[in-house]
């Protein structure tokens, strides 16, 4: 949020070269981000209607723990009422929302930060945690250093031009596109 906030004030204040400023457009972030992020504050249930990839459309109610930007989308994060395990739920594909009077109490030893250090996006609890040792080429030496594929990036060995990174992580699909993006540099 930080990030976010320096972001909007650096803006601000070069207002006389807006046009010159490209951000990415993040689809999402205009419809329900406001009401969602008023129901994490206040600890408010919500009901929204969900469109799944390829599936038919599906009601949720959900005690929203907190949100996430990750790839130019928002994710919401939380539990079902009746439920034990955390969802997640892109912004973009819900249809409706509606803020419910009902209030939640966040588990105290819960923080968002320590769930997704082995997590990414989603919930994979049947991935297991596994050490993962890439090796980089080139140029993505460098892209690995300044923007680490996971927080638990740790350059571990680098000799003729090639470096390793070492990861504890659940191994998602999503990690794994990410070093498929890099080619034959990773």
């Amino acid at each position: 949020m930080w990030n976010a906030l320096s972001l909007q004030m650096a803006i601000h204040q070069n207002s006389t070269i807006k046009d010159r400023i490209i951000l990415e457009e993040i689809p999402s972030a205009h419809i329900y981000l406001d009401s969602i992020l008023r129901s994490v504050r206040e600890n408010r249930a919500i009901e929204f209607s969900y469109w799944p990839f390829g599936k038919d459309p599906i009601g949720v109610a959900l005690y929203p723990y907190f949100m996430q930007m990750s790839d130019q989308r928002w994710y919401v994060h939380g539990i079902n009422p009746y439920g034990d395990r955390i969802k997640s739920y892109a912004l973009d594909r819900i249809q409706s929302l509606t803020i419910q009077e009902e209030t939640f109490i966040l588990p105290k030893d819960f923080f968002a930060e320590v769930y997704l250090s082995g997590q990414g996006i989603g919930q994979y609890e049947k991935i297991p945690v596994v050490n993962v040792v890439l090796q980089a080429y080139g140029r993505q030496i460098e892209l690995l250093r300044t923007l680490p594929l996971h927080q638990s990036q740790k350059e571990t060995k680098t000799e003729d031009g090639r470096s390793e990174f070492t990861y504890t992580l659940r191994p998602t699909t999503k990690f794994y596109g990410d070093i498929l993006s890099a080619g034959k540099y990773i």
